[in-house]
């Protein structure tokens, strides 16, 4: 069959299926029903129509929309299935409730006028994707999109004056939102339960409410000087949570250098940032509270020290800590506090399920029950008094593993080693276990021995390693250096520094890099760039990092690619460094400089030309396309017309 008579049968299976879509076209609109009905407040004029074909809602008129009742489900569209909200100009409130529950909501067009959103409106909408509030919006009232799950970004104009609670609770791919410029109050749990990963603070903001930011997926967070009140759990359970930064000048909050936030005026501990990534921590000399859930859940911290200026921790201070292993009480502590007997779950080291060691000074009288509740591993308790002081502390009822024979008593412990923590007071290590530890009254000593396992904070430009007697951390700055838009963060040493040398495509190395490529390599790939790193000290002299050092290698082009970094070592063989793709550069660590090769392993394959009838069907297809198009306009005309 040659090609002329090709395209006769496809041109009569072209019409065919034309005049089937047609048929079944007019059979859908015979089927077709618009149903409308009224929707505004008392005294307005506001009425709504559904396109039950579309799936499409319009409200349209002149004043407010009414408000329905929360869980009732009354609206007179709540029984259909809507896709589409149009909100026409002239219509200046969306109801309470008013689209509550309608879960296939894709669209929302909201009109230039409209100037509030009521209780509620689009509370659970769960394939609600985007949505654009317009400049005139005053008032978004409580829970307004409470439960969008798909709702990714937002941005809330400068006109918006009010703000209510939850509005974007439980919002669970809400990744970005941008707020007000001038907006005075960032509401009780307005972003609790979402995924937001960064926010900016306004400088107008006063007042920070409960749960504001709790259950989110911030690593940083930044309070300015403006804030002067944090309500309870403002940051409650902030997994990612790196650090949190105070501006110098704020009269009434600041944070130390692990990003804990502090309340001035009554010395009080707020949060401590559980995503931080230091495995010990001291509490500072001088504070006096320390909050309730404050070090709850954190995910790294192995080592807690709390001095004896702290004479209050609230409940749940420490609950489900998930890696605190060793706990130090200061002899400010007249009490832990206690729990409801019924909710043991309240407890301050409840949940800490592998916490072995804790020193409890003599002046704590009684252990209330829960404070260790499902705490399995506690084995080591060492108490400052004599063993007639521990007579009548109850144990047996805190549903951990510890028993009479776990309990030593300071005149047991002999000194080992010690190192300093606050003011004259020393931690000692029990010469039959290594890791016991108690106070002792002696002068300072500071004979730490550190390994060499540093841990790397790449947020705050440090690494830190720690003793292997008492955890004390050492802490190095990092520094950022580099050329020809190569960049090494590395630890700062100024007798040392990195020279960088991009090889071309002529001399000696590259031909090296080629060669080597060549015989280790197998399949397509195309050589991209390739970078001399050397790291000389101040005599000249080639010399290789201590430690790791991160490498950023730029690429200078945004297409995809299956991108690789090798090493080519000097025995003729590749390490592949394992890089990853951020932004315009592949990054990779490192303890060993040489020279570097960025391949792509997957270069572009010259397509060819398509002569299959394929091609022609693809070509009648968009035709197809364009010509429906115009029949569905022809008869939405006529509809109109009607």
């Amino acid at each position: 069959m040659n090609g002329k008579t090709n395209h006769g049968v496809y041109k009569r299976v072209l019409l065919v299926f034309v005049m089937a879509v047609l048929c079944a076209l007019f059979a859908v609109s015979a089927s077709a029903e618009t149903i409308s009905g009224e929707c505004g407040k008392q005294g307005d004029n506001v009425t709504w129509t559904l396109d039950t074909e579309t799936g499409t809602l319009t409200i349209a008129g002149e004043g407010e929309m009414a408000d329905y009742q929360d869980y009732s489900y009354d609206t007179p569209w709540n029984s259909y299935q809507i896709e589409t909200v149009v909100i026409c100009n002239g219509v200046t409130s969306v109801g309470s409730c008013a689209f509550d529950g309608l879960e296939s909501l894709i669209d929302v067009v909201l009109p230039n006028k409209l100037t509030s959103i009521g209780y509620s409106a689009f509370f659970c909408c769960n394939s609600l994707k985007k949505i654009e509030i317009p400049e005139n919006v005053k008032r978004i009232e409580e829970t307004a999109f409470y439960g969008c799950d798909t709702l990714a970004n937002i941005i809330l104009p400068n006109s918006v004056e009010y703000i209510g609670d939850a509005i974007f609770c439980s919002c669970d791919n809400l990744i970005e939102a941008k707020l007000p410029d001038n907006i005075t109050e960032i509401p009780a749990s307005m972003f609790y339960y979402t995924g937001l990963k960064s926010i900016e603070i306004p400088s107008s903001v006063r007042t920070i409410g409960r749960l504001a930011f709790a259950n989110t997926d911030l690593e940083e967070l930044v309070i300015p000087s403006s804030v002067l009140q944090i309500s309870e759990n403002a940051f409650y359970y902030i997994a990612e949570l790196k650090q949190i930064i105070v501006d110098d000048d704020n009269p009434c909050y600041y944070s130390d250098s692990f990003g804990a936030l502090f309340d001035k005026s009554d010395a009080t501990l707020i949060q401590y940032p559980i995503g931080n990534l230091s495995p010990s921590y001291s509490v500072p000399e001088g504070t006096q509270r320390i909050a309730r859930y404050a070090f709850g859940y954190s995910t790294n911290l192995e080592e807690l020290i709390i001095p004896n200026s702290v004479t209050y921790i609230g409940d749940s201070a420490f609950r489900v800590s998930k890696k605190l292993n060793k706990v130090i009480l200061g002899e400010g502590l007249t009490n832990l506090q206690d729990v409801t007997p019924n909710d043991p779950n309240d407890g301050i080291f409840s949940g800490c399920q592998n916490l072995e060691t804790v020193y409890i000074p003599k002046t704590i009288p009684t252990i209330p029950k829960g404070t260790f509740w499902n705490c399995s591993n506690l084995s080591h308790v060492y108490y400052s008094g004599t063993e007639s002081d521990w007579e009548g502390i109850e144990i047996e009822s805190h549903n951990s593993g510890l028993s009479e024979k776990d309990i030593h008593f300071e005149s047991e412990i002999s000194i080992v080693d010690s190192t300093c923590i606050e003011k004259g007071y020393h931690v000692c290590t029990c010469p039959s276990c290594k890791s016991a530890f108690t106070f002792c009254e002696i002068e300072l000593s500071q004979n730490h021995v550190y390994d060499d396992a540093w841990t790397y904070d790449y947020n705050n430009m440090i690494r830190f390693c720690k003793c292997i007697y008492c955890n004390e951390p050492r802490m190095e700055q990092l520094e950022s250096s580099g050329g020809d838009d190569v960049e090494i963060i590395a630890p700062a040493n100024p007798d040392t520094e990195f020279v960088v040398e991009e090889i071309t495509k002529n001399g000696d190395k590259y031909a090296v890099v080629e060669r080597t490529l060549s015989e280790n390599l197998e399949g397509s790939y195309s050589i991209l760039k390739t970078f001399d790193i050397t790291l000389k000290n101040k005599d000249g002299v080639h010399v290789q990092p201590d430690g790791t050092v991160k490498v950023k290698l730029p690429l200078d082009w945004d297409k995809d690619g299956d991108y690789k970094v090798y090493r080519v070592n000097d025995d003729g063989t590749l390490t592949d460094m394992e890089a990853y793709r951020e932004g315009s550069h592949m990054v990779f660590d490192t303890d060993h400089f040489s020279v570097y090769v960025i391949v792509d392993e997957s270069p572009e394959q010259p397509q060819e030309e398509n002569d299959s009838p394929f091609g022609f069907i693809a070509e009648i297809i968009r035709m197809f396309k364009e010509l429906l198009s115009k029949i569905i306009t022809f008869f939405q005309s006529i509809g109109d017309m009607t």
